[in-house]
């Protein structure tokens, strides 16, 4: 079990009433109709991650539109893990072309068919919460403790609103 939790991004693309969704192929949730993300690397900005793990996952290249949502999930199992989630709206802004990854295949959806097609259910509440449910978007502080030159700061990113 890791001693502390891990801070993951997932990834919304809407368009035309239908979400981009990745069919997972590795453990513990293969199988399971998920939305695209991972992990946030060491001083990388959650708006940047979601947008870099977006086009790892899909072959798609898309903007930051919005944190919709932060969470917390615990996963008891053959490996406890504690994962801290930012639930991140993109948008497509045109280029690439939608591909399967070692993560698995890519798909678009119905948005009220997510019910019917085995999708991993936290992703699914996450889904209905955070994106169907809620149209506000969260602000995303960067805060910088001490710079180089000794001096501390902060930003605040915000998507759309």
């Amino acid at each position: 079990m890791s001693e502390k939790p891990k801070a993951i991004v997932m990834t919304a693309l809407v368009r035309n009433g239908e979400i981009l969704l990745l069919k997972r192929v590795k453990p513990p949730y293969a199988g399971y109709w998920s939305v695209p993300g991972g992990k946030i690397e060491f001083g990388e900005h959650p708006a940047a991650a979601a947008i870099r793990e977006f086009e790892e996952e899909t072959g798609l290249s898309a903007e930051f539109k919005a944190l919709r949502g932060v969470a917390s999930e615990t996963v008891k199992g053959a490996e406890d893990a504690h994962f801290i989630l930012f639930f991140c709206e993109l948008e497509w802004n045109g280029e690439g072309e939608l591909k399967h990854s070692d993560e698995g295949e890519c798909r678009f959806f119905k948005l009220g068919e997510l019910d019917k097609i085995g999708m991993l259910p936290s992703d699914f509440l996450m889904v209905k919460e955070f994106l169907l449910e809620n149209k506000r978007s969260l602000p995303i502080h960067e805060i910088v403790t001490r710079s180089e030159a000794g001096e501390y700061s902060v930003e605040i990113f915000r998507g759309g609103e």
